[in-house]
């Protein structure tokens, strides 16, 4: 289950915590392709905190795994493939 921004500044968690309980045994990294990034911002999103660059398997090149309901849904708006508890979504 996602939770949402207010949730984390009621009780804050360090991304790998809670990276860790939403996506068990997940690859992942911190860091996200520049161009990807980029794009965000200029869209109005910022990414940061609540977005981690997630490697499913069989996936090489990776692609956003949202933190909080808000990313999810920031996700969707700007039409971004995501990978969440559910799975890939594109």
């Amino acid at each position: 289950m996602l939770y949402s921004n207010a949730d984390l500044e009621r009780n804050p968690m360090t991304i790998d915590k809670l990276t860790k309980e939403l996506y068990p045994g997940l690859t992942y990294d911190t860091a996200f392709p520049e161009s990807w990034f980029r794009e965000m911002l200029l869209h109005g999103f910022d990414p940061r905190g609540q977005v981690v660059w997630a490697y499913p398997a069989g996936t090489v090149f990776g692609m956003a795994a949202p933190l909080t309901i808000e990313a999810r849904d920031q996700l969707q708006r700007l039409g971004q493939a995501y990978y969440d508890q559910d799975g890939i979504h594109s």
